[in-house]
């Protein structure tokens, strides 16, 4: 009999840091994905200028958020499945899907909003004319 996980731990690891509760859990590959994932999104979205807006840093914010609590639960979950069951799920690429789909679209949103105006914002300075 495999050993046996303990589940908050997994999920604790996955919220400090993104796919070392997967790692934990023996789900190699995912793991490494989502920490790629955490490390890839912020580093292309800066340069191609969707987190250089207040609007595009807001929403790459709030995705990283909303994907750090997912990856966290899907850790604690997965560990908790195993311990039932003795076997690791297999991986599916529709998490990477997603996610490549969801930047993609506040890419999109962010030009969007650029181009009417919306995203763009100056601090004024005093200028010695």
């Amino acid at each position: 009999m495999k050993n046996k996980k303990i589940p908050i731990l997994s999920g604790l690891m996955s919220l400090l840091i993104p796919g070392l509760g997967q790692l934990y859990n023996g789900q190699n590959v995912k793991g490494l994905i989502f920490l790629a994932i955490t490390i890839i999104v912020p580093t292309v979205s800066l340069s191609f200028s969707i987190g250089k807006t207040f609007i595009g840093f807001v929403s790459i914010f709030c995705i990283l958020f909303i994907l750090r609590f997912y990856f966290s639960i899907e850790a604690y979950i997965e560990s908790r499945n195993q311990n039932k069951t003795n076997q690791i799920s297999s991986f599916s690429w529709k998490y990477c899907l997603a996610l490549t789909i969801l930047v993609l679209l506040i890419g999109g949103l962010c030009d969007v909003m650029k181009t009417i105006g919306l995203g763009t914002y100056s601090i004024p300075s005093s200028g010695n004319s």
